[in-house]
């Protein structure tokens, strides 16, 4: 097809892809052959993303010339910018029936139909992309997302994993794989990836912040913790790793070691309601309830919507038989969730 030239070995740019953004990734080069000045308008409106000023110019051009790629396409984008999907994706199918071959708007329209929760479609035009052209990482990220969408962790793993043969140097991605094959409950090629990407990133912070926290959900501590060290060798004043060591071992009932993490970590953010909340529940777990309500008090004067915090002052206050301050601290937590099953029943034993 004439029109051919216009999108082939254009690639879509990475940051929208994995994102799994709506928004229509790269213009086409101009296809110098095409010189009626219905189509040049269409197609610079739309390169200058006029979507809405396009929209007519375009129309007009895939009615004058039925059989031109780059019209047809150029209305399809103006389409999905401007929220119009169904009829964007109608224009989409027509530009690849004039030329099938070009991936670029194949992966457009697979965007676009994934974004609409048309996986089944959207995974064949991502099939489609890379049989045409198997070295393109952002169509196995796109199925790779919608099978996470679909909670089905082994196809995740299975397409994360071939982009990650292409493009090993995308941290976001590694992190990616390790979690969908950790979820498809392969362990060992979890680690084994883990290990690979903290060997090829030693200095990621973000790596190991993810790693951490996927290991603390599987309640391995130990390792999550080493995570985290690793974390702050390389920034000693990151709170987000302090934090969650200070949470681990008191998750791993560690905790003398959770209270000297958290004091230290509430010596530089003595205004964190999470961390007052998390200090006063490892007093309360060693009955020290006198610390643990100045805690609370103070994790709710920075947070008062932290309806957990609500329930723990409500229990604390119960112990020492303040039933009517007891009762108030439970009706506040059921304020802020009229569910909260917990509060509603400690309401009840109040009375």
């Amino acid at each position: 097809m004439k029109n051919k030239s216009i999108l082939d070995g254009v690639l879509i740019a990475l940051v929208s892809v994995i994102a799994g953004c709506a928004a229509i990734p790269v213009q086409p080069s101009r296809d110098a052959e095409t010189s009626d000045p219905i189509i040049d308008d269409c197609f610079a409106l739309v390169d200058q993303r006029r979507f809405s000023d396009a929209l007519d110019i375009c129309e007009m051009a895939v009615m004058n010339y039925p059989d031109n790629f780059i019209a047809h396409v150029s209305y399809a984008r103006a389409l999905a910018e401007t929220g119009q999907s169904d009829m964007a994706q109608e224009y989409y199918y027509r530009a690849l029936e004039i030329d099938p071959a070009v991936v670029s708007a194949r992966m457009e329209l697979g965007i676009l139909l994934k974004d609409s929760a048309d996986y089944s479609n959207a995974l064949e035009e991502f099939r489609e992309v890379i049989e045409r052209r198997p070295d393109f990482a952002a169509a196995y990220i796109q199925k790779a997302e919608i099978y996470r969408l679909q909670r089905n962790w082994t196809g995740a793993a299975d397409f994360f994993g071939r982009a990650v043969e292409i493009q090993p140097e995308d941290e976001t991605l590694r992190a990616d794989y390790v979690q969908a094959l950790s979820n498809a409950g392969q362990h060992s090629q979890a680690r084994a990836a883990m290990n690979n990407a903290s060997a090829d990133f030693p200095d990621s912070i973000n790596l190991a912040l993810t790693f951490g926290v996927l290991l603390q959900q599987q309640q391995r501590y130990q390792e999550a913790i080493a995570q985290y060290n690793r974390v702050l060798r390389i920034d000693p004043g990151n709170d987000s790793a302090q934090y969650n060591i200070a949470l681990c071992h008191f998750q791993n009932r560690n905790i003398r070691e959770a209270e000297r993490a958290i004091t230290l970590y509430l010596q530089r953010r003595p205004d964190s309601g999470s961390a007052n909340f998390l200090a006063g529940q490892i007093a309360s777990s060693v009955n020290n309830f006198a610390e643990a309500e100045m805690y609370i008090r103070r994790a709710l004067d920075l947070d008062p919507d932290n309806g957990a915090a609500w329930v723990m002052l409500g229990n604390i206050l119960r112990r020492r038989n303040d039933r009517r301050e007891a009762a108030e601290a439970y009706r506040q937590a059921l304020r802020i969730n009229p569910n909260d099953e917990v509060a509603r029943r400690n309401l009840r034993r109040v009375y």
